[in-house]
């Protein structure tokens, strides 16, 4: 049901989306999940069953949040992304004050994050519940398959943006049809989804799961790299699309599963999975800011001569503000953007070359049975519900606000 739902998500998203964005204005995309939230809002809050769980609003509840480690991973990872990617759009420079400062609170929240969260792992009787799973990330199986998702949310979230993008810039295609450009790689994405979860349906086969699906990654954005020239109109890019995003569905699947068999309590399973989903979209985050870096310094040297500094700083903002260029300087950003486009896959081939070999620290000799997913008496089943929800229909969206 899951993968039937991400398959219409992914395959009316970018429709919906290039629609709304070439008939009217952008914002309206935010806009429209205003009646859809309410809607879903109204449905939970009276459809929803009864369970007899601990109210949201109650005092235990409200003693047992982890405050501090909330804090600190949002200092940590939101201070980490704003430096790597206002230094990448030259908003400010590596060596301003605004961006060391922000390195320097990046690194310190980290520490205490981590400090904090091995604290509360060892203090005994303990009411807080850690927001991290310190005792899951001494797990080699688990720390390799949080790794594995990250390493996978580089890419993905990175290529979701570029693909389309290119297509607007090397191809001169409008808004909707580079949305729609990209779908193989989001429809095979939802098929990888399905797949992932049948083929461990009767059996622990995530670690393999994570192999295969690290190595086609790598296969998909290998082929992609062929893909350099600023004139030419590859079919076979769709076919390339779909290997990654096959990839990419079976990764995402194969990490729920292992993080729901390998949490052997109740309290950790929420702060598993939201690790999980909280590595993708950091990963994601970090590939944009990469990508950023890439095209920059490509525009700054190759055509510091030819542009003034308006355009180059909105060259260093937002690549399709070549769209308002003259003809002749927008053939000169297609060139160059078809390179940095090409520095940019290989920069995404060492990242899953990377993904392979920590996949490999997935595999075990004796994996842990299917079993321990319905070895939960029945209330610790009904208090589990939604710790999974975050999925990778929410991993683009939250990316794109990093940036």
């Amino acid at each position: 049901m899951i993968g039937a739902t991400l398959a219409v998500a992914f395959v009316l998203g970018p429709i919906i989306g290039g629609a709304v964005s070439q008939l009217s204005d952008w914002r309206w995309l935010f806009n429209m999940n205003i009646p859809f939230g309410l809607a879903t809002i109204l449905a939970i809050t009276n459809l929803w069953p009864h369970e007899d769980v601990a109210h949201i609003f109650s005092w235990k509840a409200f003693t047992s949040i982890d405050f501090i480690g909330s804090a600190t991973l949002l200092s940590s990872s939101g201070f980490l992304v704003f430096a790597v990617q206002q230094a990448g759009s030259q908003t400010f420079s590596w060596g301003s004050p605004e961006i060391i400062s922000a390195l320097a609170i990046s690194g310190v929240s980290w520490i205490v994050f981590v400090c904090w969260e091995v604290f509360l792992e060892a203090k005994p009787h303990r009411r807080i519940e850690p927001i991290f799973p310190i005792r899951l990330m001494l797990r080699r199986v688990y720390s390799a398959g949080l790794l594995v998702t990250m390493f996978t949310g580089f890419p993905y979230i990175s290529l979701s943006i570029v693909i389309p993008e290119r297509f607007q810039i090397v191809n001169r295609e409008g808004v909707l049809m580079a949305g729609l450009h990209i779908l193989p790689l989001l429809g095979a994405c939802a098929i990888g989804s399905f797949l992932g979860g049948a083929i461990s349906s009767k059996k622990n086969n995530t670690s393999f799961t994570l192999l295969g699906a690290s190595c086609l990654q790598l296969l998909g954005v290998g082929l992609m790299s062929t893909m350099t020239r600023p004139d030419g109109y590859v079919k076979a890019q769709y076919a390339f699309q779909a290997i990654f995003g096959l990839g990419v569905g079976l990764s995402f699947s194969a990490a729920t599963i292992m993080t729901s068999i390998l949490a052997a309590e109740r309290s950790e399973l929420a702060s598993a999975q939201g690790a999980v989903a909280q590595a993708r979209v950091l990963g994601g985050c970090i590939g944009l800011s990469v990508c950023t870096v890439i095209f920059n310094s490509h525009v700054n040297r190759y055509l510091q001569e030819h542009l003034t500094l308006t355009q180059l700083d909105n060259l260093h903002r937002s690549p399709l503000t070549s769209l308002h260029l003259p003809m002749g300087l927008q053939d000169l950003v297609k060139q160059v953007y078809a390179g940095a486009f090409a520095e940019e896959i290989k920069t995404m081939m060492l990242v899953c070359a990377v993904m392979v070999v920590i996949s490999l620290f997935t595999l075990e000799r004796r994996p842990e049975p299917l079993e321990r997913l319905t070895a939960f008496p029945k209330d610790e089943l009904s208090s589990r519900r939604g710790s999974d929800s975050a999925t990778e229909m929410t991993d683009i969206s939250s990316a794109e606000r990093c940036v």
